[in-house]
């Protein structure tokens, strides 16, 4: 008879076991992680307390003949990987962005040498210095002082938004003792001066009257010795030019204002002369007149007067704003209604005292360059 078998089943060292399963789920979800660059470093605590795991479980199989090891061995390898993972994919992504860092730091400094040598060179073959003096000249407010003038030729075809000029002032020994620095063009919103840039064939030249003062200037300085030279320019990114392309931007434009001053304003009557003036004595004038034509009432009306030298080409601007509806302005402060004309009040002009000695008395041209209708 056969007698009936009785099965025993040990399961033998579960504790290896279960720290092994333990650290392959923590090494694999620091896997998951461990890739992403920065971030996969907080994986690196995960990792080390999986191989912590891995390595008990490994050292309680050592004492039971190696029975469960395999699992707490296969956590081990995880957990390192897991752990060298976020080191490598971090420590390439730094190395990286260093690399790109210093490329983009280098590409700049390329780039502002190649714009500083073409400054450069636009300076020594396109923009002319000269008429340059240097004197005692009388401040209403301050009394006599060193005072400096010159003028600037933009001989080239691009606009300058800045130009720099360095005055340096010698001693008897013709050594230099002093200089000073000013910037006679400068397009910046925070500039006093005249704001506008220095245009290809356009001459700069202080108003009537005005001079640069130097008053640290010291009284070992020679009256009159002086040297000067452009130290500086900054290119203007405006595209702008003079009366021709200005003039068929404002005819061929397809804005309501641009198609409104080609079919409806009349700028008629312009007369541009030396004309004296109380306090500035004499100086370049215009006088113009602008009809309304169309149906429209104007709220501001802006006209650009283009001043020519002797052979005809353009060497300086002013804008002016005749008709201007603005609780700042200082004019009549009126509209332009339909079918109204605007004129200068009698005796008055428009003054242009920055207009050059190159200028040729009378020869100009002008365009309506803006307009805003009334609301």
């Amino acid at each position: 008879m056969n007698q009936p078998h009785e099965v025993s089943v040990t399961t033998k060292n579960t504790v290896s076991l279960t720290l092994g399963i333990i650290s392959v789920v923590l090494a694999v979800l620091a896997l998951l992680f461990g890739w992403v660059p920065f971030l996969g470093l907080l994986a690196i605590p995960v990792a080390v307390l999986a191989g912590a795991l891995a390595a008990i479980g490994v050292l309680i199989a050592l004492f039971k003949g190696f029975r469960g090891a395999a699992l707490p061995i296969l956590g081990g390898v995880l957990s390192g990987i897991a752990l060298v993972i976020p080191l490598l994919s971090t420590g390439g992504t730094t190395v990286a962005i260093a690399n790109e860092t210093e490329r983009i730091g280098l590409e700049v400094k390329r780039i502002e040498e190649e714009r500083r040598v073409e400054e450069e060179n636009y300076i020594t073959e396109h923009v002319e210095l000269y008429d340059v003096s240097a004197s005692k000249m009388q401040s209403a407010l301050e009394g006599e002082m060193p005072g400096v003038q010159f003028k600037l030729r933009n001989k080239g075809t691009r606009a300058l938004d800045r130009v720099e000029v360095t005055v340096f002032f010698k001693g008897s020994q013709n050594d230099i003792i002093a200089e000073e620095t000013f910037t006679p063009i400068s397009t910046s919103s925070f500039s006093l001066d005249d704001s506008g840039p220095l245009k290809p064939g356009y001459v700069w030249q202080m108003e009537k009257g005005k001079f640069y003062s130097a008053k640290s200037v010291p009284s070992e300085w020679e009256i009159g010795n002086v040297e000067a030279k452009i130290t500086d320019i900054s290119f203007s990114e405006d595209t702008a030019g003079s009366e021709a392309s200005r003039s068929g931007t404002e005819s061929g434009g397809v804005s309501p204002e641009s198609k409104y001053i080609a079919s409806f304003l009349e700028l008629y009557e312009i007369d541009a002369k030396y004309m004296d003036s109380l306090l500035n004595g004499r100086v370049p004038g215009v006088l113009f007149k602008v009809r309304n034509k169309g149906d429209r009432t104007l709220s501001r009306v802006e006209v650009t007067v283009f001043f020519k030298d002797a052979q005809g080409k353009v060497i300086a601007e002013d804008s002016y704003a005749p008709v201007s509806v603005s609780s700042f302005s200082l004019g009549d402060n009126k509209p332009l209604k339909p079918g109204y004309v605007w004129q200068m009040e009698n005796g008055k002009f428009y003054s242009a005292k920055s207009v050059p000695s190159e200028w040729k008395e009378g020869s100009v041209s002008a365009l309506i360059t803006g307009i805003e209708f009334q609301e």
